[in-house]
């Protein structure tokens, strides 16, 4: 793949060394479809993941080595870019996995842990390009090479749904703090994070609590279930 699509594999590896976490499908014995979290490694050009080897989805590769991977995609417009690999799984030999020295499995006995390599029949790399509304599609596979396609984002077009004005997100001043608006109570938990001096409100979030009714205005206290981040 990386002769016959280097783009795919030069943002698939960046992807996934980023993440350091990928989802595995296999199949269950009575053939339906497990999915799994694994920790992909790029090791002398081949794609290796390990199990347990009693784990159920080294199970079921012993079964059927056909695989899904899909990279991680941490939220709904986070514009991060979408891995898709398949074909089917082989056990890696003991030289290919000791050369991934940094790998988890080199702690364990072979006995224990299970390495293989992940053959790649088709690739595909979804790429998001948010501020110009477009996404770029990257396709491969050893039998129809290579392809590109680009298109408009999905939702071009509609309707913009109102958002709320968000002015400043202050640092939580003590334990509980609120703010009242019509009734709703806000707090911000300020216990769980007194090492963080500014909070940042996910906007989705805020849009499902003025959905069902609660009322922030523009510049509300964070509410206790949304992510914050230090500046």
């Amino acid at each position: 793949m990386e002769l016959g699509a280097p783009e795919i594999a030069r943002l698939g590896t960046a992807g996934l060394a980023a993440a350091r976490v990928a989802m595995l499908g296999t199949f269950r014995q009575d053939r339906s479809p497990r999915i799994s979290p694994i920790e992909p490694y790029i090791v002398n050009g081949r794609l290796l993941v390990g199990a347990m080897r009693w784990s159920a989805k080294a199970a079921d590769l012993r079964r059927d080595p056909r695989y899904v991977l899909h990279s991680i995609v941490t939220g709904p417009d986070s514009g991060e870019g979408e891995l898709k690999l398949h074909e089917t799984a082989a056990e890696a030999d003991s030289g290919l996995r000791g050369d991934a020295a940094e790998a988890w499995w080199s702690a364990q006995r072979p006995d224990n842990a299970i390495v293989y390599v992940l053959r790649v029949g088709q690739a595909l790399f979804v790429a998001w390009d948010i501020e110009r509304d477009m996404t770029a599609v990257h396709r491969w596979s050893p039998r129809d090479g290579y392809s590109h396609t680009t298109r408009t984002y999905p939702w071009r077009g509609r309707q913009a749904r109102p958002r709320p004005a968000i002015t400043h997100m202050g640092p939580a001043t003590g334990e509980g703090s609120s703010r009242r608006r019509r009734g709703t109570r806000l707090t911000c938990p300020a216990q769980a994070c007194r090492a963080h001096n500014t909070w940042v409100c996910v906007r989705r979030l805020l849009d499902q609590r003025l959905a069902s009714g609660a009322q922030t205005g523009g510049s509300a206290c964070v509410l206790p279930d949304l992510i914050h981040h230090s500046a």
